[in-house]
């Protein structure tokens, strides 16, 4: 099994220049599922905001709306009511050909289910380029096996999903999404089932990813242990998102809970 990797992927290739406008920026965003003639508001008067060269962290237990906020944040799933900016520009508003352009070359997403199609690790991290122009098929060889390498685990190139460690599944996902250089990385819930060190490792490496390509990163979580780190935690509770904790705050947040073991958390 690979250890964490110390640095994450340098950004290599063709890329926009990174700077603090880089944004993701959620506004006012309400979401609801009908179901059996029940409505069920998952998101209400959500707003946060991601600056480039941040990790910001939803915390949340199960069916809280965490996954909902994501892939509202991806443009896959449009919000029943606010907006959604990426750079300035609003995803919610964008038309087809627009948005297929945003999700190729600017938006990264690592989920925890892997990939549909039976391929090989290197097959799975290379697909992620395969819809962008900036990238000649040498290139994207040859950038797949980069990042699979700077993450500790180009020895598995060639094995597919199943064969892979959790650890190592945590790892690929996470190549897929970066190897596009996003200028937006969203991760779901994809430490849910590691250990505390395992955890604190993948948190390790957003923060190593944001800082040296400049991208905005998102996490959804399911404890607070997983959003250490991070520059804001947000809580995500009956459907309100709430501000809890930014910078040296997380790092407190984190010793008094060591110092109570039996804690609960308030979501």
């Amino acid at each position: 099994m690979p250890e964490a990797p110390t640095n994450a992927p340098d950004a290599e290739g063709p890329q926009a220049e990174r700077s603090q406008a880089d944004t993701l920026r959620i506004e006012s965003v309400w979401k609801s599922y009908e179901r059996a003639r029940i409505t069920t508001t998952v998101l209400e008067n959500a707003t946060l905001s991601v600056p480039a060269g941040t990790v910001g962290a939803v915390v949340g237990t199960r069916a809280q709306g965490k996954s909902t906020l994501i892939r509202i944040a991806s443009g896959t799933l449009r919000p029943d009511r606010g907006t959604v900016h990426l750079n300035g520009r609003d995803l919610t508003t964008l038309n087809d050909a627009d948005y297929s352009a945003v999700l190729a070359n600017e938006l990264g997403v690592a989920l925890s289910s892997g990939p549909r199609v039976r391929l090989d690790v290197h097959a799975y991290v290379e697909m992620s380029l395969a819809a962008t122009k900036r990238w000649s098929g040498r290139q994207r060889r040859q950038r797949v096996s980069h990042v699979l390498k700077d993450l500790g685990v180009a020895s598995c190139a060639k094995m597919k999903w199943k064969e892979l460690s959790q650890w190592q599944q945590v790892l690929v996902e996470l190549a897929q999404a970066v190897v596009v250089t996003p200028r937006l990385l969203l991760v779901d819930d994809l430490v849910d089932g590691l250990n505390l060190g395992k955890k604190q490792a993948v948190m390790e490496i957003l923060r190593s990813i944001a800082q040296s390509t400049g991208c905005a990163v998102l996490t959804a979580v399911s404890d607070h242990e997983a959003a250490l780190q991070s520059d804001q935690v947000w809580q995500l509770r009956d459907g309100r998102l709430k501000l809890m904790h930014t910078g040296p705050d997380i790092v407190n947040l984190a010793l008094h809970r060591e110092r109570s073991p039996a804690h609960a958390l308030d979501a």
